[in-house]
């Protein structure tokens, strides 16, 4: 399994992936190697890599996890502990 993170990693500056690593994600494929990205972005992680299949994905920073597009893993800050930590922190 290859996991790589998104934004200064995998993805460019104008959020695309070079013809070069698609290449090599292809090579991986052939040999059975899964392909993972971890990101500390949410939803918008998704929208980001919508153009290339991956077979598992990693985000909210750890807090969600899906293989093949099914969500296996959420552990998510309720309403009342995210507003909680923020009054502590203002």
């Amino acid at each position: 399994m290859v996991v790589t993170d998104l934004d200064g990693t995998l993805l460019r500056d104008d959020k695309t992936i070079s013809t070069r690593t698609i290449n090599a994600f292809a090579r991986l494929r052939e040999n059975g190697i899964k392909i993972v990205y971890a990101t500390g972005r949410g939803v918008s992680g998704v929208k980001m890599t919508s153009f290339m299949r991956f077979d598992a994905s990693v985000r909210n920073n750890g807090a969600v996890a899906h293989i093949q597009g099914k969500q296996i893993y959420e552990k998510l800050l309720s309403a009342d502990s995210t507003r909680n930590i923020l009054l502590a922190c203002d």
